[in-house]
Formats: C-alpha cells, sequence, structure tokens
C-alpha cells in the first residue's frame, strides 16, 4: 500500500497546526519520531526493530508523497502516533494510511 504523508496537520476546522517541533507536514512529524524510537510502550526496541524504523524514517523522507507501506510498517506507524499523538494528530495518520491503499 502507498500512503502521502506530505500534508500538514490540521485542527478539527481545517486550519493547519503545528504539533510538535523539527517540521511542519506528518511526513516531518513522523521521520522525527521513527528517527528518535527507542521504546515502545515503554518496552525497549530490539535494535532489529530500531533498524527496521530507521528504514522507514528514510523510504518516508525520501519520497513522502508515495511511501510504500508493508501491513508491519503501517502497525509501526500506528503504534508509534498512538502513543505520541493526541485523538485528532493520530487520526489523520490513520485516515492518510488506510485511504491511500
Amino acid at each position: 500500500m502507498k500512503a502521502d504523508f506530505d500534508h500538514p496537520f490540521v485542527d478539527y476546522s481545517g486550519r493547519e497546526i503545528a504539533v510538535q517541533k523539527g517540521g511542519k507536514s506528518i511526513a516531518d512529524q513522523l521521520c522525527l519520531l521513527l528517527f528518535n524510537l527507542s521504546t515502545l510502550g515503554n518496552t525497549p526496541l530490539s535494535g532489529e526493530e530500531k533498524y527496521a524504523a530507521y528504514k522507514l524514517c528514510n523510504r518516508i523522507s525520501a519520497n513522502p508523497k508515495a511511501v510504500e507501506l508493508s501491513t508491519e510498517d503501517a502497525a509501526l506507524i500506528k503504534s508509534v502516533a498512538a502513543q505520541v499523538f493526541n485523538a485528532g494528530p493520530y487520526g489523520q495518520i490513520v485516515d492518510l494510511i488506510e485511504h491511500n491503499q
């Protein structure tokens, strides 16, 4: 499946919002999170899991408009987003993954 993460986050009325430091687009935010990921749900990631997050970060960064995602990639993004973001940003990420198939 492909996903287009080259969008800004928007609030409930459609206005662009900044969610965190480090970039304005959803792609920027996901890359920032994946690049710095060391734990998920208070469980340390293995070296293999960290490397998978790093590779996914690089794929998103290289082409944020058309990111090829495996089922595992999508699950990782959703897990990370659920841990970090509130409902609004999390829902926008899930919509981009599930509606770009």
